[in-house]
């Protein structure tokens, strides 16, 4: 499970501005995209040291995903399990404070075993 951190705005200009500001400061940015079946704009930021660099510098100001954000380094740094970590999330959407759907279960591994777990898996394709 990797985690990605993602911004979504009714109005373009906005993301753009926030990327451009993020992107000057060294996080890397995807690009702002129009989302599925809404109106509304989407921006992530999925790659690891980036995610931990964002979150690190806006736990600091964050009042709204203040708690989300706190749990992030937490999993990166492998403190706690992805299980922990969905289960938080669902309590963040259980309880009214964050939008989304409610994710099924996770590995009960920290990150850094479930990578290796995943990198002696082999998948084979039948026919």
């Amino acid at each position: 499970m990797e985690i990605r951190l993602a911004f979504d705005e009714n109005w373009k200009l906005h993301l753009d501005g926030i990327r451009n500001f993020l992107e000057t400061r060294g996080i890397i940015c995807g690009a702002v995209r129009k989302k599925e079946s809404y109106n509304t704009w989407h921006l992530v930021i999925s790659r690891i040291s980036s995610v931990r660099m964002l979150a690190d510098e806006l736990v600091k100001y964050g009042v709204k995903k203040r708690d989300e954000l706190v749990i992030v380094p937490d999993y990166l740094d492998d403190s706690i399990t992805a299980e922990d970590f969905v289960s938080a999330m669902n309590g963040f959407v259980t309880i009214g404070e964050r939008t989304g759907k409610i994710r099924g279960p996770a590995a009960p591994y920290t990150r850094v075993v479930g990578k290796q777990f995943a990198s002696r898996c082999r998948f084979t394709r039948e026919s």
